[in-house]
């Protein structure tokens, strides 16, 4: 029990322990990537407002706001000078709150600078396109096959700027922004892309990396787990050691003295003449021992059952000839209380313990005879469900109560049905507990009126 008990501890542990580290990686990738986005950004924003300066068309807000991120971490703002146009020299300066004043109107479209300029690093695989009035492009730097985004270009129309990622060509995506131009004669937009597969790959990179880390990790964390979860039920397993040590030495002491008291009692009610007042009370001696002696062996039975020791041996059981020993047996014990114990055809083979299967059906059957009334029957039925047996014994006493029926396994968990004999609670708890040593389930369905059916589900055999 307590090993199972370690493992979800243990589970728990890893499980807080991974959460926390899936939400750091986590969060390390989306900043990292948010990042790289912004960088992309600002570079695209960057670029766009060089290639206006060339022309000497009036920078908008948004992208003035770039130029001042691009160069501020790297030493200030320049003054940039437009590239002559039309025989005339004209000049846009960018000031340090990104105001521009624009330079002369541009009297002819062939303005743009076609060379490649000199720039960071970080603007080497930008795409500078120029969209013409009638539709067609012309690209100035980078990629020669890039195709116009008519979506990108019909928004920017509208709004003067708009950035996207799109899908190329090629599978790899790419960030795109897209500007209005309203100065430069035959031209209606600018496109400034830049494909990210480079940034995509590293990123996945880092996921894989983030990956084995936390794989790596997680293998640690189970360890330490492990151990944290042994350390944390050390003393409750010395507790419960002692107390099923206890359990068992106080068992097998009290049976001695049982006995002993039971043999007593038989010898005196044997001396007593017919008749004597003083049998009664004799023979309630030797009921109440008898029920202590069984009291004590379902304790000693639970208390093997949860410290593991009770072997129980699965092999194939033929149902049919046990069930029949079962019925006759029992069957002579129910007429005594005028009730009928019969069952249908068993043909089905189960896997699991024969001597304990008994066991199980001797319980059931007993809780049953308690609640059935005079002149009922109890019927023992056995049907099949895919791999499993299904085994039922069905009562037509008054019912479980809907308020006990969830509690009818549990230790010395007694119901309030009326017309019920005393029990110690404790039948039910050492069924379940048989029948989940045997790889099985049981489960209970009543209806106050109209009986209760126990249903013993086991491995089919062959």
């Amino acid at each position: 029990m307590f090993r199972f008990l370690r493992l979800r501890l243990t589970l728990l542990y890893l499980l807080g322990a991974l959460l926390l580290v899936a939400g750091v990686d986590s969060a390390v990738y989306l900043l990292l990537q948010k990042q790289n986005q912004t960088s992309i950004d600002i570079a695209l924003e960057h670029r766009a407002a060089l290639a206006l300066h060339e022309v000497g068309e009036p920078l908008p807000a948004a992208l003035a706001r770039g130029e001042q991120e691009w160069y501020a971490g790297r030493g200030g703002l320049p003054t940039i000078a437009a590239v002559p146009t039309s025989g005339e020299n004209s000049e846009t300066e960018v000031g340090g709150n990104g105001e521009t004043t624009p330079a002369p109107a541009v009297a002819s479209a062939a303005v743009w600078q076609t060379g490649e300029p000199e720039f960071d690093a970080e603007l080497s695989p930008i795409t500078l396109a120029a969209i013409r009035a009638d539709g067609g492009v012309d690209i100035l730097t980078g990629a020669k096959n890039l195709s116009v985004q008519t979506e990108s270009v019909s928004v920017a129309l509208q709004t003067g700027l708009d950035f996207r990622t799109i899908d190329g060509s090629s599978g790899s995506r790419i960030r795109l922004l897209t500007l209005r131009l309203v100065g430069v004669p035959g031209y209606s937009a600018l496109q400034v892309g830049r494909s990210l597969t480079d940034q995509d790959r590293t990123m996945a990179n880092l996921a894989m990396v983030l990956l084995e880390a936390g794989a790596a990790f997680a293998a640690v964390l189970g360890a330490v787990s492990w151990w944290l979860s042994g350390r944390a039920l050390r003393s409750a397993q010395e507790a419960w050691d002692k107390q099923q040590a206890f359990i068992a030495h106080a068992g097998h002491e009290l049976r001695t003295p049982l006995t002993m008291i039971r043999a007593a009692a038989e010898v005196t009610q044997r001396k007593l003449p017919a008749g004597d007042g003083r049998r009664e009370p004799v023979a309630e001696i030797i009921s109440e021992t008898d029920r202590m002696n069984q009291l004590v062996g379902d304790l000693l039975l639970l208390s093997r059952l949860d410290a593991g020791a009770l072997a129980i041996e699965r092999e194939p059981i033929d149902l049919a000839p046990m069930v029949e020993e079962i019925v006759r047996s029992f069957g002579r014990v129910a007429a005594e209380r005028k009730v009928t114990v019969r069952a249908g055809p068993i043909p089905s083979r189960a896997i699991g313990s024969e001597n304990r299967l008994r066991q199980v059906l001797l319980i059931v059957l007993d809780n049953a005879l308690r609640h059935a009334p005079e002149g009922s029957a109890i019927e023992i039925g056995n049907s099949a469900a895919g791999k499993k047996i299904l085994l039922t014994v069905r009562d037509h006493g008054e019912g479980i109560p809907p308020e006990d029926l969830p509690h009818v396994f549990e230790r010395f968990y007694r119901g309030r049905s009326e017309g019920a004999e005393g029990g110690s609670g404790l039948g039910l708890a050492i069924a379940r507990e048989l029948v989940e040593a045997m790889r099985g389930k049981i489960r209970i369905a009543s209806e106050p009126g109209w009986g209760t059916t126990v249903t013993i589900e086991l491995e089919a055999a062959g």
